[in-house]
């Protein structure tokens, strides 16, 4: 079930003592409603589509944020002694978001009907990756849940932060070149062209840093239409293709590895989350060759993707796993020695976790350095623009002076 296809419908009928009840169900369409209340041994009278008002709720999808807390708000809860089914009606109760109402709503009622916890997980899959059902379903085995979900919160919190972190990082210089290039284009169009009104009717021969402004002027006012769509649509195109050309999506991410300082963030960002995943999943009990698929599927990467599932191959094959990175030669050497320290001393998970860490305290401070080398650069191309500009206005006053 989509996030945007949840929808609140109020209902009437008559259970099997024969009085009239009536409530309200968060479902897909009427159809699913009809459907839950037989089960409930309740003849419907009537159904109705509901609309929710509140402030609240007008935002209906349901974000990675919002799991994040629900996992955390449910470990608190059955922590305390709450059944689980009992702790997601207390979670559904609290929130105000129907999407997530329904979502909390569908579980409770998957876990009052026998199911376990993971189970019930793996029939929303659009909002628990494999990572948090193989936790879940390792929890349950051991009879420690509480402490696979704090593992799944405390991964999924590290994980949003550092992507927080590194969205942050590319808003700021983003936000200052759309202020530049508006500035810029506004001088272009609506300041220039008096300036060349202004010398036309004076006869002057302008500086050759105005004409090629003044033609600048021109080139924008002319093809403004263009200008704004071609963009947009360029990145349509390198957006659909990604989609659905494999090969050109993973051009694309070798091309974003590449890029200078940015390449190496987002590098570290991946090994950060893929060792801390892969020690994760190693510390709640499951086998190596397991681990490794799932943290290919956590690697986002289609490059990385592929080079955990090659891992996954060699040690199948016999290889050890310090051999089986060293021989894609997509892991730095660093990671290759702190494994084979892991392997020999019996301590995998505790040195994966350690190369998870070091990454992550590596991106937090690429992060910085970027952002501390790119502000001086962004006010001197923003004060070049501005600067050029201006210039270029002013050499023919200068010049009209010496005419008269």
């Amino acid at each position: 079930m989509s996030q945007q296809t949840l929808k609140k419908f109020f209902w009437r009928g008559v259970n099997t003592e024969g009085f009239q009840s009536k409530g309200h169900l968060f479902a897909k369409n009427k159809k699913t409603v009809k459907s839950a209340l037989k089960a409930k041994h309740i003849t419907v009278l009537e159904i109705k589509r509901g609309l929710d008002f509140s402030f609240f709720s007008i935002t209906n999808k349901i974000s990675h944020i919002d799991i994040t807390e629900m996992l955390s708000e449910f470990s608190i809860l059955i922590s305390a002694g709450i059944p689980l089914a009992a702790a997601l009606r207390v979670i559904s109760n609290s929130t105000r978001k129907i999407a997530m109402k329904a979502l909390v709503n569908d579980l409770s009622q998957q876990l009052e009907n026998g199911q376990l916890f993971s189970e019930a997980l793996k029939t929303k899959s659009d909002y628990f990756n494999t990572l948090a059902f193989n936790l879940i379903y390792a929890g349950e085995q051991s009879g420690n849940l509480e402490h696979a979900l704090k593992e799944i919160v405390e991964h999924r919190e590290k994980t949003q932060a550092m992507q927080k972190n590194i969205k942050k990082a590319f808003v700021y210089p983003c936000i200052v070149l759309v202020v530049a290039i508006c500035v810029s284009c506004a001088m272009l169009i609506f300041v220039i062209p008096q300036f060349k009104h202004l010398f036309d009717n004076v006869g002057a021969r302008l500086p050759l840093l105005t004409q090629m402004m003044i033609h600048l002027s021109e080139a924008i006012q002319n093809h403004a239409i263009t200008l704004l769509i071609l963009p947009s649509l360029i990145y349509f195109l390198l957006k659909m293709s990604s989609r659905h050309f494999q090969k050109w999506h993973a051009f694309l991410d070798s091309l974003s590895l590449k890029i200078p300082v940015i390449g190496k963030i987002l590098l570290a960002s991946i090994f950060s989350r893929c060792f801390s995943t892969l020690s994760t999943l190693l510390a709640s009990g499951l086998p190596l060759m397991e681990a490794l698929k799932i943290t290919a599927s956590v690697a986002e990467n289609p490059i990385y993707t592929g080079a955990f599932m090659a891992v996954h191959e060699q040690i199948k094959n016999g290889e050890p796993f310090n051999t089986a990175l060293n021989k894609t030669n997509l892991f730095p050497v660093k990671i290759i020695q702190m494994v084979s320290i892991g392997e020999e001393s019996g301590q995998l998970d505790f040195m994966l976790k350690k190369v998870g860490h070091y990454f992550e305290d590596k991106v937090n401070h690429d992060i910085q350095q970027f952002i501390q080398l790119l502000e001086p650069t962004l006010m001197i191309i923003l004060c070049a623009l501005v600067g050029i500009l201006v210039i270029s206005m002013y050499l023919p006053i200068f010049k009209l002076g010496s005419i008269l």
